[in-house]
Order: structure tokens, then sequence, then C-alpha cells
């Protein structure tokens, strides 16, 4: 795709969420990173979900390839 730069975390959201949800395999580390809501609001229902399956390791990889 020849994309010149990936950046990581990205958007205005990262700004809500907690980096150390980004890091894995870690010793003590749970192996599951906890979903987020990307708003502050816990009362906002219409507030974005992220999942947590685009970890640390996973932007490197991405980045490798």
């Amino acid at each position: 795709m020849n994309i010149p730069v990936l950046r990581f975390p990205g958007g205005t959201a990262i700004d809500y969420y907690p980096w150390y949800y980004l890091i894995d395999k870690m010793p003590g580390k749970h192996q599951t990173r906890p979903a987020n809501r990307l708003y502050k609001n816990p009362d906002d229902r219409n507030a974005l979900i992220s999942d947590g399956r685009m970890g640390l390791h996973e932007y490197m990889d991405l980045c490798k390839n």
C-alpha cells in the first residue's frame, strides 16, 4: 500500500485511553486487554468502545510487514 507513516496510538480518542492497556506480554499482566470506553463520561450510551485488539505488539508486527 506504500503507506509512508503509521501513527500509533492515533486520533483524539487516545487522550482517554489508559496507555498501559496497549502493552501486553509482561510478567504479572493479564493476557487479554480489557474493553475501554473512549469517552470519559461513563453514562454516555453513545460512547465508542475499544476492544483492545490492537496493542503495541500488533502495531510493531504491522510495521514490519
